[in-house]
């Protein structure tokens, strides 16, 4: 059976060896050539919120 989901989150990329995420480290990766730019700063997706699962909005669940 097939799960549909939609999830709310941000693309974000590391600041070199840095445990932070950098807006400036995301813009980087945005204007380099793709290929080049993911083995260097690879992108990572952080979801933060779960918004509908089966058709079911789930905004108001905490």
């Amino acid at each position: 059976m097939t799960r549909h989901l939609v999830l709310d989150g941000q693309l974000v990329v590391r600041d070199g060896d840095a445990e932070r995420v950098s807006v400036e480290a995301l813009q980087r990766w945005a204007r380099g050539v793709a290929r080049i730019a993911a083995r260097r700063w690879p992108a990572h997706f952080v979801a933060f919120d779960l918004s509908q699962y089966d058709g079911q909005a789930h905004l108001t669940r905490p």
